[in-house]
């Protein structure tokens, strides 16, 4: 009969009401009868010499968030609705000198809003896709093809080509003027420089040079027009194709 005055006196409840330990700790209420100590295999309280007082010393405490439904810095990890103890007992078994407790406990669970997490995927997905883009190489040549008119055998004739970086990322190029390249231009047609950097907003004049020796003039002499392309290749961005009639 003298349960309440035994709860009253409970040291774990006073420690946690005066934030000396277990603070942000709750536990549900605790209505049922001391759970130590008990002489085992029995229903009686101790009744060795020592006649310890019965207590509460099987407990089952929790914590949420700091912040849960406050708003805070963290409320975004932490479920809005509070969490509430909906079963604290303690069950009758007779093995040991304790009675063993369990709870049960309605804990609000933050759920992933599907529909959301697809949108705000996409979002990104896009946003990453124009951040790429800009990324990439971009540049112009001007002029877009150059045109020589009459050319001489054995003689250099040369025109500027102006080549400009308009992306926001530095820019290599190089002319495919390798035997191993795919596009090589014939032997001749040179640019020069025929490789470079240039970074955002640079821009560089090339030099285009045509040069027929008599070793290569045959097939113009037989009435095949002497027209080619110089192909740069930017790293990591498209090719520029340089058109050259004469």
């Amino acid at each position: 009969g003298r349960v309440g005055e035994l709860l009253a006196a409970d040291q774990l409840r006073s420690a946690i009401g005066s934030g000396a330990a277990f603070q942000g700790y709750r536990e549900g209420a605790v209505s049922f009868l001391p759970t130590y100590k008990y002489d085992p295999g029995s229903d009686e309280y101790d009744s060795s010499e020592k006649r310890r007082a019965p207590a509460w010393c099987d407990r089952i405490l929790w914590r949420e968030c700091a912040d849960a439904g406050a708003g805070g810095p963290s409320s975004r990890a932490c479920p809005a609705e509070p969490s509430c103890c909906l079963e604290y007992g303690r069950h009758e078994l007779r093995l040991s000198d304790h009675r063993p407790v369990s709870a049960a406990l309605a804990l609000p669970v933050a759920v992933a809003d599907e529909e959301r997490r697809l949108a705000v995927h996409g979002e990104v997905c896009r946003t990453l896709d124009t951040w790429e883009n800009e990324c990439l190489p971009s540049a112009t040549l001007a002029p877009w093809d150059l045109s020589f008119g009459l050319v001489s055998l054995g003689t250099p004739a040369r025109l500027p080509a102006l080549l400009s970086n308009t992306g926001q990322t530095a820019l290599q190029y190089r002319l495919l003027d390798q035997p191993t390249d795919e596009a090589a231009p014939p032997r001749w047609l040179s640019v020069s420089p025929a490789a470079g950097l240039l970074l955002p907003g640079e821009k560089v004049s090339l030099t285009v040079t045509l040069l027929v020796r008599a070793s290569e003039a045959a097939p113009f002499n037989a009435g095949e027009p002497l027209e080619t392309f110089a192909l740069l290749r930017l790293k990591n961005g498209r090719d520029l194709v340089l058109p050259v009639p004469s």
